[in-house]
């Protein structure tokens, strides 16, 4: 991540109260709301970066995930960053999506 961007997620009034929360081991789950874009990926790579350690970021479904892997990644590179798509196997006749 660009140091401007490291600064201004780590400057955010509100970032400390989101690295302790993660800290904290009775409620380790953040659930962000009104994120657009790349935002919730720059800001989890950030909290990831102040924290150390290893996480999993989990999301609904195959193409919000690719997308935020790819954030992630052009942030911060793929050093120590892996994709797990779903494990769910299907016949060739159910060729569908993951919902």
């Amino acid at each position: 991540m660009t140091d401007l961007l490291g600064n201004l997620y780590h400057s955010h009034p509100l970032f400390p109260s989101i690295v302790n929360q993660l800290r904290d081991s009775s409620s380790p789950a953040v659930f962000l709301k009104g994120c657009c874009g790349s935002s919730a990926a720059l800001l989890a790579g950030a909290c990831i970066r102040t924290l150390g350690g290893c996480h999993w970021i989990l999301l609904p479904d195959h193409d919000q995930a690719v997308y935020f892997h790819d954030d992630i990644v052009s942030a911060f590179g793929e050093d120590h960053l892996y994709f797990f798509p779903s494990s769910y196997r299907r016949t060739a006749s159910q060729l569908r999506p993951d919902e």
